[in-house]
């Protein structure tokens, strides 16, 4: 079957027909509608700005309806009073003022400050609520108990509170010990001298003034014992936290017996390519050209050319399906579409 093409010319009636179609339909439709109170008729014209006196191209008529029988006007009634539903529908005058009605906001405030009456008492009012009280208080009589109550349980507070100083003071006491009377910064300079002091100082050394006086008259003393100390703790370092010993000699052994058992033995493999690692084959990587190569790993003789010979056959099987599809393509006469078929899509 021959193919039909559409040459330039028959692009160019194409264009000028679909063109002409288009403003044919858009020629029918409404483009802009007004409205004449007079008449009261809509008019929809196909024109973008008609004139004023331009006869519409469609025009209906809107009826009027007259609702004023619909709502009845309600009579002996007083401006400004609220207007309230009846059961059959119909309207009345409350009797009520609009402005005697109070707001929300108001009534919650009056709510708050009055308050509300407890479950349990029959009275809507608070005025009700003081009576039915009243009543009660008159009939049965007042009950304090719940009053005595809460005077019994703050006492018991009271006598728990008092035993418990009691027993504060006791352990006070217990803890001061002979010191009983003293200061607390007088305990802890004694306390302080104890442990500064040996019990067999001599008598010039023997009191924390002394040994203050004794550092200020020997300032280098004190200074070179102090960088002396510094000097010893930055060479010998501290011990991790992680770690178990509690002297540096003892971590250093930790370390040495941990460097003693992280040693491998490294000896060549049973297979080639590989090294043993205490006694286990483990393969090396990274040796690049230098690595072991096995001769089955290389292409058996004249594969490289079998597998030229492959690609250019199948190379020459795809060019001859091309030059079959060209030669179809060339053989192939092509039909213009003519001027009648065009215009027929119009008709």
């Amino acid at each position: 079957m021959a193919e039909k093409y559409v040459s330039l010319e028959r692009l160019t009636q194409y264009d000028g027909l679909i063109k002409n179609y288009i403003n044919t339909a858009d020629a029918k439709a409404f483009k802009t509608a007004k409205f004449d109170d007079a008449t009261r008729k809509l008019k929809l014209f196909k024109a973008e700005s008609p004139a004023d006196d331009a006869t519409a191209d469609f025009e209906v008529v809107i009826p009027e309806t007259d609702v004023s029988g619909l709502l009845a006007k309600l009579t002996g009634v007083t401006e400004g009073d609220v207007v309230i539903a009846n059961a059959d529908g119909t309207v009345k005058d409350s009797g009520v003022k609009l402005a005697d009605l109070a707001l929300k906001s108001e009534v919650s405030t009056v709510s708050d400050l009055v308050g509300t009456i407890p479950d349990g008492y029959d009275a809507i009012t608070i005025a009700e609520y003081a009576k039915e009280l009243a009543d009660n208080v008159a009939a049965n009589g007042y009950d304090d108990t719940e009053v005595k109550g809460l005077i019994q349980d703050n006492t018991d507070d009271i006598t728990e509170l008092g035993n418990r100083v009691t027993t504060v003071e006791g352990s006070i006491t217990t803890m001061f010990g002979s010191d009983t009377g003293k200061s607390v910064r007088t305990i802890a300079n004694e306390e302080l001298a104890k442990q500064l002091i040996a019990e067999n100082a001599s008598e010039s050394l023997d009191t924390l003034e002394e040994i203050a006086a004794w550092i200020q008259s020997h300032p280098n003393d004190a200074s070179a014992m102090s960088k002396a100390i510094d000097d010893l703790e930055a060479l010998v370092g501290t011990i991790p936290e992680d770690a178990t010993a509690n002297t540096i000699v003892g971590y250093i052994d930790e370390l040495i017996a941990q460097v003693k058992g992280s040693v491998k033995e490294v000896k060549s493999g049973t297979t080639n390519g590989t090294i043993a690692v205490d006694g286990t084959d483990v393969a090396v990587t990274g040796l690049g050209s230098a690595a072991y190569k096995s001769d089955t790993d290389f292409d058996s003789s004249g594969s490289a050319n079998a597998a030229e010979v492959n690609s250019k056959a199948y190379a020459d099987t795809l060019n001859t399906a091309m030059d079959t599809r060209v030669t179809a393509l060339e053989d192939a006469t092509p039909i213009a579409i003519t001027e009648d078929e065009i215009s027929n899509l119009f008709s």
